[in-house]
């Protein structure tokens, strides 16, 4: 189908698709349906939300990647919320999995009643640049704990202050330790970049 034929604005607002999460937690709270005050995220979520959630008194807890390990942990301790960047998002109240039909008319159902678009909605969490590397391993088990590479990403974690975070785990399904980065500021892509090449010798 030819490109002119699709409307296009992610030149202006960019992929709005993880911020459903937000979305979501913004509208929870203020209509008083966010159980526990807290929602449920993997470590791989963009530091981005973890800011927004702060912003506005929300904890987070964080789980390994699969919407698995977040439903769990949904329903050991109550909380109502959670979901993975992917769009994997979990509204306990009608489902016990990710739904993103579901997702979709929450999304809209907030639209709906702040009277807003998606791009002005979404804007209200900034996304954090970030990028993923994989490293191929022998020994993953080995890789993630070799002192090393902990003591890299100890520092890395440190010199960021804040303003970003690397993370290390293993590949569920490949022989690979995948690291990642995400970082704030106009010259992210720059460090995200320079970082990836430290981690790939």
């Amino acid at each position: 189908v030819p490109a002119e034929k699709f409307y296009k604005n992610l030149d202006r607002f960019a992929n709005t698709s993880a911020a459903s999460v937000p979305l979501a937690i913004a509208e929870m709270k203020e209509s008083g349906k966010l159980d526990g005050n807290t929602i449920v995220t993997t470590i791989m979520s963009n530091m981005g939300l973890y800011k927004a959630c702060e912003a506005i008194g929300i904890r987070t807890e964080k789980t390994n990647v699969g919407d698995k390990y977040v439903a769990e942990n949904m329903m050991a301790n109550g909380f109502v919320l959670g979901g993975e960047q992917s769009g994997h998002i979990i509204f306990a109240k009608y489902a016990t999995t990710g739904d993103g039909i579901l997702t979709s008319l929450m999304v809209l159902m907030t639209m709906l009643e702040k009277k807003l678009p998606l791009s002005m909605l979404a804007g209200e969490m900034k996304m954090y640049p970030q990028c993923l590397k994989n490293v191929v391993v022998k020994d993953k088990e080995a890789a993630q704990k070799n002192p090393a590479v902990l003591k890299g990403v100890e520092e890395v974690n440190k010199a960021l202050a804040g303003d970003g975070r690397m993370l290390l785990r293993a590949s569920g399904t490949e022989p690979k330790i995948k690291f990642y980065f995400g970082i704030k500021g106009s010259d992210a892509d720059a460090k995200n970049e320079a970082l990836r090449a430290q981690f790939s010798k």
